[in-house]
């Protein structure tokens, strides 16, 4: 719906499903953040570990959020399991 300049989304219900991207940075650290707000596991493929994801992880790690890397093998993907108490 738009309202002028502006378009206004309404909730749609629950959302389910994969989005594949290519490893970033800046996306990397979203989806940490983002997957830390979840009640559920949430698993990460792709992401990319670096500086700065690694401080975002071990950020959101001293919050009480247990993320579990996964590197070579198996899929790449950090595992953000239920959080704790955090919110």
């Amino acid at each position: 719906m738009t309202n002028g300049s502006s378009v206004v989304f309404r909730p749609a219900g629950r959302l389910r499903g994969h989005v594949t991207v290519p490893a970033d940075k800046s996306i990397t650290q979203r989806a940490l953040i983002l997957a830390a707000l979840c009640e559920q596991p949430v698993r990460i493929g792709n992401p990319l570990w670096a500086g700065d994801t690694e401080a975002t992880a071990s950020m959101l790690e001293a919050m009480g959020v247990r993320i579990v890397r996964s590197r070579g093998g198996e899929p790449a993907g950090g595992t953000v399991p239920k959080r704790h108490g955090l919110f």
